[in-house]
């Protein structure tokens, strides 16, 4: 078989191959059929490289290839270094500010106060959002508050916070990580579970 008919006779492959790699959640800025075009050098390459010789499939030797190219590709979009995205990703998530943020109309969301204002329900386990905002200001300086805030009041990207602040996106995930690190230990001497 020449090159163009393993191609064309394994597109499934690079379907099911595109289809195993894709997980929504940790690559939301990628569609199914991106990873399946990132994919389609590596198909056309196993194609040409294909030596019957060897012994091995062409199915075999076809799904390293795909598989390759889609990471290779994926991480040379990402323009954040591995152990900086692993670190962030294990990063957890307080339980306590995990709550959608507040949008009242004429909020600049540029202080916590103006995110924890307003009606005093009660949130986790009957914190009250005076509680948690003068917790918050207590715990942490200003570039701190304003991560925590952006990443969980707001709900922004780290890329995003990043962006406002005029930092890089690794150095927001620092700090991010800095100030959960603070309040995981400061919150319980406080009296709130975090």
């Amino acid at each position: 078989m020449n090159p163009e008919e393993l191609v064309r006779t394994h597109l499934p492959l690079l379907s099911r191959v595109a289809a195993h790699l894709w997980r929504p959640a940790m690559l939301p800025m990628y569609e199914l059929e991106d990873l399946a075009q990132m994919g389609f050098r590596g198909l056309v390459q196993a194609a040409e490289r294909f030596d019957p010789a060897r012994g091995v499939k062409f199915s075999s030797f076809a799904y390293r290839r795909i598989r390759g190219a889609i990471i290779d590709e994926i991480r040379k979009r990402d323009w954040v270094p591995r152990q900086v995205r692993i670190r962030c990703e294990e990063t957890p998530i307080i339980g306590s500010l995990s709550w959608p943020a507040p949008t009242p109309d004429g909020m600049d969301g540029n202080e916590v106060g103006d995110l924890i204002e307003g009606p005093s329900a009660p949130l986790d386990e009957g914190l009250e959002r005076q509680d948690l905002h003068m917790a918050l200001r207590r715990l942490l300086d200003e570039q701190e508050l304003t991560v925590i805030v952006g990443s969980y009041f707001r709900g922004l990207r780290l890329a995003v916070v990043a962006d406002e602040m005029g930092l890089t996106e690794s150095r927001v995930c620092q700090i991010r990580q800095k100030a959960l690190a603070k309040l995981r230990l400061g919150l319980p001497r406080l009296g709130i579970a975090a």
